[in-house]
């Protein structure tokens, strides 16, 4: 009996073969075999095994469902036989039953098609390959390489790189690779075989050249008194696009040669922002006596419509003077002042916040 065999209902095979697209008992088969004998996980199996499967609908031509859709295909089915599994010995009724249900299921196509497989496809005799499979036996195999097909489909391939293509006298090119394709069980299997050419092969007989890629831009256009201008203005690096790039075009320049985009505008102003920074730092030097000015003060936010309070520090002596910082406070009271007035002497800070 099968219950009693040391393979229960299913028979670990190491690969999926045949002209047919799998069945649930090849694709279940092979599941078992690397779970018993490589000893791998099931998610690892499931991972190994949907390529295998995947194989034999791309040949036939038919639309799948996702690659992940097919993996948690494969982990429900051997669910299913698991917990079958666990009451083998059980020989009640229900289980006897449940054991037939399932050899049924074994042998029927392991269907991953896309729902829309039917209407997505446009050749007649793969709508009639796939019904036959679903069908209990799977009534039909795959043939070779129709010659037909292929041919049509090559001249076809070539009409769309005709602009492309300009190999030398000297040189033949290869025909493309001919594609598998489905047929119903009365039509003969051609005998005809594909020469498979790789896309370095192809390309060094005469192929279709990879086009080539457009060269970037690389004149920046902004300079320090520009950057200085958007922040200002409070322009995001997103507007300062739109707008250098209709004056460039009111100007008469050429925008496709200047390298105008958010992330190189981007990058320019933080670059000339440093720029300016150090330049401060290394002109205001002052060996003399220096007085500090702060003052509280209530301004509009920078990112909201609300008012906060805000405290301006200055230093100012023989040459100059010059403008630490900017600070928000939490509050406008006298102590909030005092912490904040002293932060930028003991962190060496020289910028506006």
């Amino acid at each position: 009996m099968a219950t009693r065999s040391k393979d229960f209902l299913v028979v670990p095979q190491t690969e999926v073969i045949g002209s047919k697209l799998p069945s649930n008992r090849e694709v279940l088969g092979v599941v078992l075999h690397r779970l018993q004998l490589k000893k791998m996980t099931l998610r690892d199996v499931t991972l190994a095994v949907t390529p295998m499967v995947a194989q034999f609908w791309d040949m036939a031509r038919i639309p799948m469902i996702r690659k992940d859709n097919i993996v948690t295909k494969i982990e429900k089915l051997h669910r299913e036989y698991e917990l079958l599994k666990k009451g083998r010995y059980r020989r009640s009724e229900a289980q006897i039953s449940k054991e037939k249900d399932f050899e049924v299921l074994l042998d029927n196509l392991f269907d991953v098609a896309h729902g829309n497989a039917l209407t997505m496809m446009t050749n007649q005799e793969d709508k009639e390959f796939l019904l036959a499979q679903r069908e209990p036996g799977r009534r039909g195999r795959m043939g070779g390489v129709d010659s037909v097909l292929a041919a049509q489909e090559t001249r076809q391939s070539l009409r769309w790189k005709r602009p492309l293509l300009s190999p030398p006298a000297n040189k033949k090119r290869l025909p493309l690779p001919h594609l598998w394709r489905s047929s119903s069980p009365r039509r003969r299997s051609s005998s005809n075989t594909s020469a498979v050419v790789s896309d370095e092969e192809y390309g060094a007989v005469g192929g279709a050249s990879p086009a080539k890629r457009a060269k970037r831009a690389t004149k920046n256009i902004v300079s320090p008194a520009l950057a200085a201008t958007l922040d200002r203005t409070k322009l995001t690096d997103r507007s300062a696009t739109y707008v250098l790039t209709e004056a460039a075009r009111c100007l008469g320049q050429n925008v496709e040669r200047l390298n105008i985009n958010r992330s190189s505008i981007r990058r320019q102003r933080l670059k000339h922002r440093a720029a300016m920074a150090s330049k401060i730092r290394e002109e205001f030097r002052s060996g003399t006596p220096l007085v500090v000015h702060w003052d509280g003060k209530l301004v509009m936010d920078l990112t909201t419509k609300e008012h906060v309070d805000r405290l301006p520090i200055i230093i100012s002596g023989i040459g100059g003077a010059q403008l630490l910082a900017v600070a928000k406070l939490g509050s406008g009271t006298g102590e909030s002042m005092r912490q904040r007035w002293s932060r930028p002497w003991r962190h060496g800070e020289s910028r506006i916040r």
